[in-house]
């Protein structure tokens, strides 16, 4: 989630782990992001 855009909106500022990191457009359309898989008993 982006959480501020500079005026003219390149760079970017993202909330990552508690660290503010501003991305570019370019650098930012490189970045994958993954959800872990709860783990879930089968029965």
């Amino acid at each position: 989630m982006a959480v501020r855009r500079s005026p003219a909106g390149d760079p970017t500022a993202f909330l990552i782990r508690g660290a503010l990191v501003a991305l570019r457009k370019e650098e930012a359309e490189q970045v994958g992001v993954t959800f872990p898989i709860e783990n879930k008993e089968v029965i």
